[in-house]
C-alpha cells in the first residue's frame, strides 16, 4: 500500500490537530527549514502518535534560491541528531549533477543512514551504482519539474523501473517517488511512498484540489463564487457542486469551513491527494526494450 506525504515546509498549521486536520497526514519535511523548525517546535509536534516523517534533503530550495546553499557536513550532523524521527532520510543531491550526487551519497552513507535520489535526466549507471551500494530503498527525483514533458519523465520511470523490479514486476526495494500525487506517473509505477505540496500550495492561492480518477481538478473561491480553473462558475445546486459536497461530506467537513478557511482548504486538498493511493499499481509491466542512457 502507498503512503502519500504531504510536503509544506513553512505552513505551521499542517502539524496542528485543530481544524481540517481531524486526522493526522504524513509529512515531508525539507531539511531546507530545518532551523524554522527547531525554533518554533514543531519536530517536537510533529513526532505525535500517527503523524510519520520523510527528510527530503532541502537541496531543490537551494537551487531556486529559497535558502543558503547546504552544507554536505550539517545536513549529515542533522540526520546523525534527528535521523531516528523519519521514516527516512534523503541524502543531499545536487540539483544537475548525478555525479556528484552520487559522491555525496557515497560519502554520507559511511556515516549516517541515508536514501540515494536517481534523478530524471541522470544516467543508468548511476542507478547501477545506488543498487549496487546495497541501499534498502531509493528515491526517484526531477518528477515535479515543469520544464521536463510528461512523456520524457515517464520514459524514465519506465526504463528505471525495469532495472528495479524483478521478472514479476516487484520492486526489490521500496521506492519514493518525489513530486507524485497524480496523473499516470503515479498510477503506473509501483511507489511505496510518494509526496507532494499541492495542499499548502493550493490552499495558499484560496483553492481545493479535487481528484478525478488519476488526475486532479483545481476549484478557486472568488468572494462567494466558486470557480474552475478557466474561471467558470460552478453551480453548487448542479452535478459538479454536488461532487464537491460530497467530496467535503466525506471527508467530515462543513462546506463553509473549507471556503472560508485556509486551513480547511489545505485538509481538504491533502485528502483527495491521499485518495489516490489506491489507485498505485501493486505491479509494474516490465517494458524488454526500454534501455540505454536516461541522458536526454
Amino acid at each position: 500500500m502507498t503512503d502519500i506525504y504531504a510536503a509544506s515546509p513553512d505552513r505551521d498549521d499542517i502539524y496542528e490537530i485543530e481544524g481540517g486536520f481531524s486526522v493526522t497526514p504524513h509529512v515531508l519535511f525539507s531539511y531546507a527549514y530545518h532551523r524554522q523548525w527547531a525554533e518554533d517546535g514543531r519536530m517536537a509536534v510533529s513526532a505525535r502518535e500517527g503523524c510519520k516523517l520523510i527528510l527530503d534533503s532541502g537541496a531543490f530550495s537551494a537551487f531556486r534560491g529559497r535558502v543558503d546553499p547546504i552544507s554536505l557536513e550539517d545536513h549529515t550532523a542533522f540526520v546523525e541528531q534527528h535521523g531516528h524521527r523519519f521514516e527516512f532520510c534523503a541524502a543531499l543531491d545536487v540539483i544537475g549533477n548525478p555525479y556528484k550526487t552520487l559522491e555525496n551519497y557515497e560519502w554520507q552513507r559511511t556515516r549516517v543512514p541515508v536514501v540515494p535520489t536517481f534523478h530524471c535526466g541522470a544516467p543508468l549507471t548511476v542507478l547501477a551504482a545506488y543498487l549496487d551500494s546495497g541501499t534498502t530503498r531509493l528515491a526517484l527525483g526531477g518528477l515535479a519539474n515543469g520544464a521536463i514533458h510528461q512523456n520524457v519523465k515517464h520514459q524514465f520511470c519506465t526504463q528505471a523501473f525495469n532495472v528495479i523490479c524483478d521478472e514479476d514486476g516487484v520492486p526489490r526495494l521500496p521506492v519514493h517517488g518525489f513530486g507524485m500525487v497524480s496523473g499516470r506517473l503515479l498510477v503506473d509505477f509501483p511507489w511505496s511512498t510518494t509526496d507532494g505540496a499541492l495542499g499548502a500550495y493550493m490552499a495558499a492561492r484560496r483553492s481545493v484540489s479535487v481528484r478525478r480518477g488519476a488526475d486532479i481538478d483545481n476549484v478557486y473561491f472568488r468572494g462567494e463564487d466558486v470557480q474552475t480553473e478557466t474561471g467558470r462558475s460552478i453551480n453548487m445546486a448542479g452535478p459538479e457542486g454536488a461532487v464537491l459536497l460530497e467530496r467535503c461530506a466525506r471527508h467530515g467537513y462543513q462546506w463553509p469551513d473549507v471556503v472560508e478557511f485556509s486551513s480547511y482548504q489545505m485538509a481538504f486538498s491533502i485528502r483527495e491527494m491521499r485518495d489516490g493511493a489506491s489507485l498505485v499499481t501493486e505491479r509494474f509491466k516490465r517494458h524488454p526494450n526500454a534501455i540505454g542512457s536516461l541522458l536526454f
